[in-house]
């Protein structure tokens, strides 16, 4: 969904797919996102802190960031 691809454009490894990849839970960030409905989360549960949002209207995105991550940028005070 527009503009993401836009703002993405110049990191190198960034994809975009259908459904997650088999090793989405080694991934550090992964947007999901979903039309009209929240996107499903279970299978980041073991693995990432899921921290829903809107992108624009009717357009929802969840950001999934891989829990190691997010406890050490709690622990410094920058979340």
């Amino acid at each position: 969904y527009w503009p993401l691809p836009w703002y993405l454009r110049a990191f190198e490894s960034v994809g975009y797919y259908d459904a997650l990849p088999v090793d989405a839970g080694q991934r550090p960030l992964i947007l999901l996102i979903g039309a009209g409905e929240a996107p499903d989360t279970s299978a980041l549960e073991a693995s990432h802190d899921c921290f829903p949002r809107g992108l624009r209207h009717e357009v929802l995105v969840t950001v999934a960031i891989r829990s190691d991550i997010w406890r050490a940028a709690e622990a410094n005070g920058t979340p």
